[in-house]
């Protein structure tokens, strides 16, 4: 039997995050008890929001990359999903109430993002706010209502469609004979969903095929389901205060004024050019992924972008991004690309897959070298049943990432680690 086990699913490199941010995402993490990666993806789209409507990542006269970011975060049930988002949306949703506040009747509410909402309901939230909205969510039918599903009858994709690439919307509808004009329409989309309504969706032929799908950055985190405690670690205060201090700062910059750019300095934009040069090479190679690939660089500036902003709050326009934000910026596209792997190609695999690699990461952080099949149960925290476990380590075994040392007798066979597979080659950018 060919293993569909492929490759390793990267972990999150909080180091790449600024330090308030960094220090942010592994107090929630701790709190809520999940791996780093449940809070940082959808932060960093979530960041997005007071940035959308006010910065760009300029290259050229011709070429300037959005700061928004659609992501997408896969986590079974019970994964506490809506804590996450809850904390992530505080200073925004705070924002908000105090903007809106004793509005009179003929003044229009300040809406930064929404939790559910039709296709045409965000075009007109958008001309609203400057242009902009986004999706936050724990809930994945919200990103099927935002794109237009109705019970997989009809699709209407082209506000999310052109959001994500800050494109002109113009919607003209004769039935009420209403008129939408945007010349920028930019949206940031942080959700999170379940496994089967994303297979739903990739195996969607017009959301894939009209790049819809290609447009997000996909995590798979490592479940924590079976390790949580009762104790935890409350998040210190001056994390959160840090965190809402930050975006409050953005948000209180005027959307009024022209966007302000952001530039690479020569050494971010040699470096720049070393991505794209990897990325370039890796697009042909796997067919299923060759659009989310030719997407890649850009999302890559975009995070540089986000980075960057993240290490010098309001004074961010006044700086250049260094070089150190692009090396961050990779190392985050890194897991992107892994992520994004597992997701467009494991459409139909089959539940060892996930188990395998679930498994794997399991063996790996308990820094052993070797495991009996008790041990093994033990680091699932007894979380992955027998049948489950002895098909993972099948598809380890096949894939050459675990090898069994025999012994004679089963119940003393030892399973052993063995390489993995990354990807793309780290030394591959200096």
């Amino acid at each position: 039997m060919e293993s569909q086990f492929k490759m390793e699913l990267l972990p999150f490199p909080t180091d790449a995050l600024p330090q308030v941010v960094r220090e942010f995402v592994e107090a929630v993490a701790k709190n809520v008890q999940v791996s780093p990666d449940m809070v940082a993806v959808p932060l960093l789209a979530a960041f997005c929001v007071p940035l959308q409507s006010r910065f760009v990542v300029r290259v050229d006269s011709t070429y300037a990359e959005p700061l928004c970011l659609y992501t997408l975060t896969i986590a079974r049930p019970s994964e506490r999903k809506s804590a996450i988002i809850r904390l992530l949306e505080e200073p925004l949703w705070e924002y908000q109430r105090i903007m809106n506040d004793g509005l009179a009747e003929n003044q229009k509410p300040t809406t930064l993002y929404v939790t559910d909402a039709t296709p045409e309901k965000l075009s007109k939230l958008m001309t609203e706010n400057h242009g902009a909205i986004a999706l936050i969510s724990d809930e994945p039918d919200a990103l099927a209502v935002a794109a237009g599903l109705r019970y997989g009858k009809s699709r209407n994709l082209g506000i999310m469609l052109q959001a994500w690439s800050a494109g002109r919307v113009m919607i003209q509808r004769a039935t009420n004979d209403q008129r939408i004009a945007i010349d920028r329409a930019v949206m940031s989309v942080a959700v999170m969903s379940q496994p089967s309504f994303v297979e739903a969706l990739m195996k969607d032929g017009e959301m894939s095929n009209r790049g819809f799908m290609q447009r997000f950055l996909y995590a798979k985190p490592l479940s924590q389901v079976g390790n949580r405690t009762f104790m935890k670690p409350e998040i210190p205060k001056t994390c959160l205060t840090e965190y809402h201090q930050l975006i409050n700062d953005f948000l209180t910059m005027s959307a009024e004024e022209p966007l302000r750019e952001l530039r690479m300095n020569e050494d971010a934009k040699r470096y720049a050019g070393d991505c794209f040069f990897v990325i370039e090479r890796q697009i042909g190679e796997n067919p299923a992924l060759e659009g989310w690939m030719g997407k890649a660089f850009g999302q890559t500036l975009r995070v540089a972008g986000v980075l960057h902003c993240m290490e010098w709050g309001k004074f961010a326009a006044e700086n250049e991004i260094a070089k150190q934000s692009v090396i961050n910026a990779w190392e985050i596209m890194k897991y992107f690309i892994s992520h994004a792997k597992a997701v467009f190609t494991d459409i139909d695999k089959p539940e060892s897959v996930d188990d395998a690699r679930e498994l794997y990461r399991r063996m790996k952080e308990s820094g052993q070298e070797t495991f009996t099949k008790t041990d093994l149960y033990t680091l699932t925290k007894r979380g992955m049943p027998k049948a489950r476990l002895e098909a993972a380590l099948v598809e380890l075994m096949d894939s050459q990432h675990v090898s069994v040392i025999n012994f004679g007798d089963e119940k003393q066979q030892r399973y052993v680690l063995l390489g993995d597979e990354r990807g793309l080659d780290e030394s591959e950018v200096m």
